[in-house]
């Protein structure tokens, strides 16, 4: 036992990474367990919009891993996905599917790949911070069990929501740096921002709110005027980076939402999508109706208990986290009035994403407050072994309730078991189409179904069997007569072309955001296509100059910062 002790304290970060390689296994094995589980919403939604990227990955289309617009999926429309919703941290989940070749294996993978990233991202940053293996290791393994993190991979399967656990850590590690230790190394803060940026736009709501707010540790660190000017020039610095390496994304998102004047994105009631008290603090398991999961779960009920007890034990950092615990727990429960605030703000969709940064504080907090509990090695093993088999039984259980509630009331969940060549088929098959344009929503059945008839009433015009071109899609427009404004099937954004019989037109947009030709008698052939805009080379341009940058700037940078625990970093005490 001694050896074995004297082992893992030697080889203590290759230990916990072996630890969280077997849990984050060890955790999706009731899924791999007989047949695949298809899920009508979330998860159809993300495999289908991944699906572009695997089918140009199988094609040898390694240049277009991420196209602007999709056009073998969301109703070959030449729909513009990723120009608001893009999938670069999404690709390994098609790699993989690729090698594979078993879509719902594949995906397994994938979320055994995120809950070891999420363990990872949490112990790395916890221990840097703490200097605690204690803590590092139990805030990992209550931030890898959260409730927040198995709701929305199990329950709701919106992976990327999933995915944004993995970059908190990373950021607010950022920050910690840039206003309290060393601020050097801002350019942290900046690639945990991109990536979360490039993961889940509405989550980077959430976190900018959390890292304003952490300006406060300026405050309570009690600097001289110019430490504060310079950590805050450092800051903006941050700032400035963050949208000089995702600009390629953000300029043309912005242009085409402005363009937009609004998307069809759901829109739902913030109050009424808050969480109740009681809700959130004793709503274990996961049940059928995911919104119905959000809350702290067995491991933020753990949490709390801990935080409660070492709280006067904390320093002064921690005790300012624990004041932004309960502001963030306030902002996502249904004591904030967000009746005040739900035109403006209605983009965010639910305030029950601020757990988000919950489950985070609560994980970060209460590992530091064991640090103080457990001062024996003895207890410390015990314990861990004793933590991880209840959270690893709660989760095994949870998942086998979810798998025989889906077998058991197929019609009235989200979910139902089928076999693998159907999920393979059916779970990219979604047509969610939340990025259109706000006026374009009431002709998407017409758009969904190429109906060109529908779309020009009394006109006596037909479009034969459409053919998918890479970024584009061609039609034969058949015509009795010459029509001088005949309503096509497809949206309009900056980037849009249109060529009739070869020739490319300047196409006229109506009063929905579609395309308007003039069409002839006879047979046209008519090729909608999407070709790169000037402002997103300009901005690419800029984003890769700015990669080139940082990269180097880090180079040359880490052979002159040996710590994070130097002569401009002050501890807070």
């Amino acid at each position: 036992m001694n050896a074995f002790k004297r082992i893992i304290k030697k080889y203590y970060m290759i230990s916990a990474t072996f630890l969280f390689l077997a849990l984050s296994l060890l955790i999706v094995l009731p899924y791999l367990y007989g047949r695949p589980i298809a899920n009508i919403y979330d998860l159809q939604f993300h495999l289908t919009r991944l699906q572009e990227t695997f089918l140009n990955m199988k094609n040898g289309d390694i240049l277009n891993l991420v196209p602007d617009v999709s056009t073998m999926t969301f109703g070959s429309i030449v729909y513009p996905q990723n120009l608001f919703y893009p999938v670069y941290t999404l690709i390994p989940e098609a790699l993989i599917h690729l090698l594979i070749g078993n879509a719902w294996i594949s995906y397994i993978l994938f979320i055994s790949l995120v809950n070891f990233l999420i363990f990872m991202s949490m112990f790395v940053t916890t221990l840097k911070i703490t200097e605690s293996k204690v803590a590092a290791l139990f805030s990992a393994l209550l931030y890898g069990f959260t409730q927040f993190e198995l709701t929305y991979v199990f329950v709701k399967q919106d992976i990327a929501q999933a995915m944004a656990l993995i970059f908190v850590p990373v950021i607010f590690y950022g920050a910690y740096l840039i206003f309290v230790g060393n601020y050097r190394r801002w350019y942290i803060l900046s690639i945990g921002m991109t990536l979360l940026i490039f993961t889940h736009i509405i989550s980077v709501f959430m976190v900018t709110i959390f890292i304003v707010l952490l300006f406060g540790l300026l405050i309570i660190n009690k600097l001289t005027k110019r430490e504060v000017f310079v950590r805050t020039s450092y800051f903006v610095l941050s700032g400035i980076v963050t949208i000089l390496l995702s600009i390629f994304f953000l300029g043309p998102l912005v242009n085409n939402y402005l363009y937009a004047g609004g998307i069809t994105v759901t829109k739902w009631n913030l109050y009424l999508s808050t969480v109740n008290i009681q809700q959130a603090l004793f709503n274990f398991l996961p049940s059928s109706n995911g919104e119905t999961t959000i809350g702290v779960g067995v491991s933020g009920l753990m949490s709390l208990i801990i935080i409660f007890s070492t709280f006067r034990k904390f320093n002064v950092l921690f005790k300012y986290l624990t004041g932004m615990l309960i502001v963030f727990f306030i902002l996502s429960s249904n004591l904030f009035p967000w009746q005040i605030f739900n035109q403006k703000l209605e983009f965010i969709q639910s305030p029950w994403r601020f757990f988000l940064i919950v489950c985070y504080l609560l994980a970060l907090i209460s590992g530091y407050g064991l640090a103080f509990l457990l001062k024996k090695d003895s207890s410390i093993v015990a314990t861990a072994m004793l933590v991880v088999f209840i959270l690893v039984s709660s989760f095994t259980a949870a998942n086998m309730y979810i798998k025989q509630d889906a077998a058991d009331k197929p019609n009235e969940v989200k979910s139902f078991v089928t076999n693998y060549k159907f999920f393979e088929k059916f779970e990219v098959k979604s047509t969610i189409l939340d990025y259109l344009p706000s006026k374009t929503g009431n002709q998407a059945g017409n758009l969904l179904n190429h109906s060109i008839s529908g779309l020009n009433k009394g006109k006596n015009i037909r479009l034969s069997k459409y053919e998918i071109t890479k970024n584009g899609v061609k039609y034969n427009a058949i015509s009795s007569k010459n029509y001088s404004k005949i309503i096509l099937p497809n949206i309009y954004y900056p980037g849009y072309h249109v060529q009739i019989n070869g020739r490319e037109i300047k196409p006229k947009i109506n009063n929905d955001k579609l395309l308007v030709v003039p069409i002839k008698n006879g047979n046209n052939k008519v090729h909608v296509y999407y070709l790169k805009t000037n402002l997103q080379i300009v901005t690419l341009c800029i984003s890769v100059i700015s990669w080139i940058g940082i990269i180097i700037f880090i180079s040359v940078m880490k052979y002159r910062i040996k710590s994070d625990i130097d002569f401009i970093h002050r501890k807070i005490e």
